[in-house]
């Protein structure tokens, strides 16, 4: 979003509308959307390499 306001580009947008809120809503909605997205890809995908080790359990304690 950055780049619009840099390039100009941000000005076609508020032209089509107006109502800054509303463009600046929709941009933060797909964004959102987007990370969602991706952080549930990321997560599913990686869940079979978590348990490596599956006879140890939680993080490893120093014995006194």
């Amino acid at each position: 979003m950055s780049s619009e306001y840099g390039s100009g580009l941000i000005r076609i947008a508020f032209a089509a509308v107006p109502r800054r809120r509303r463009v600046l809503a929709a941009k933060v909605l797909v964004t959102v959307g987007l990370v969602l997205a991706v952080g549930e890809a990321i997560a599913f995908a990686t869940y079979p390499v978590g348990p490596v080790d599956p006879g140890r359990r939680g993080p490893r304690r120093r014995s006194r």
